[in-house]
């Protein structure tokens, strides 16, 4: 049985439109949901954290190696053609002053960025984007899912 290429169409979602309401959760939600397929297919066990005590989004395992938690964001397209990845997190949304929380050491194990455009995922582990509040992406790493096999 042959699962189809991608769950949703992303049309709606990756055009130039500004995120209103809940619009912006629907994208992550969506990316969430393409990551553990994936994962899946790969052979992976899936877990999701109940609650929202954790930064991890999603858990993978594959006996024998450890479990893997994985924080999954969606890239943003920006009005300059390239894509930034947001590496922090913050309440930009709530409220005028924007709080941006740096992940720190222990917050997961791999960041999962989908470019839904380019429809290509790209991976890094945590202590490569520590620090940061946000990253550009040039297409390089893409499609670089062997990071999760190789991850002790």
């Amino acid at each position: 049985m042959e699962l189809q290429h991608s769950l949703f169409d992303e049309s709606d979602y990756i055009a130039n439109k500004k995120n209103e309401g809940n619009l912006r959760i629907d994208i992550g939600t969506i990316s969430e949901i393409d990551f553990m397929s994936k994962a899946s297919q790969m052979g992976f066990i899936v877990f999701l954290p109940i609650g929202h005590d954790t930064k991890a989004d999603v858990i993978i395992w594959k006996k024998p190696k450890k479990p893997i938690t994985i924080q999954v964001k969606k890239a943003l397209l920006t009005k300059y053609g390239t894509w930034t990845i947001k590496t922090c997190t913050g309440n930009g949304h709530k409220t005028k002053k924007r709080i941006s929380n740096r992940y720190i050491k222990g917050d997961f194990d791999i960041l999962a960025a989908h470019i839904t455009e380019k429809n290509c995922w790209a991976f890094w582990r945590l202590e490569d984007i520590c620090g940061k509040t946000s990253m550009p992406w040039y297409g390089s790493p893409i499609n670089n899912f062997e990071l999760l096999d190789c991850f002790e």
